[in-house]
């Protein structure tokens, strides 16, 4: 039987959450942590940082479009907090 060849889903890490959005690393785990936080006692904010598209172990990982739609919402706050 042949093997169907499975499509590749690009994925970001903590690190390259932090790369993509100009943040530094320790900032990204920071959010990272707090949203989660949130998350579990129903507390959630829309600017918290999305949670993860998916979890490998223990390890959480976004799809880039999950990412870059946060950075867009996260810049139009600020644009508007700005103005």
């Amino acid at each position: 039987m042949a093997r169907t060849k499975q499509p590749t889903i690009e994925l970001l890490t903590l690190d390259e959450v932090a790369e993509r959005s100009g943040l530094t690393k320790d900032s990204i785990r920071v959010y990272h942590g707090r949203a989660t936080r949130a998350r579990r006692a129903g507390t959630a904010r829309p600017q918290d940082l999305p949670a993860p598209d998916f979890t490998l172990g223990r390890i959480p990982a976004w799809r880039p479009e999950t990412i870059d739609a946060w950075n867009d919402a996260r810049a139009e706050s600020r644009r508007k907090i700005a103005s």
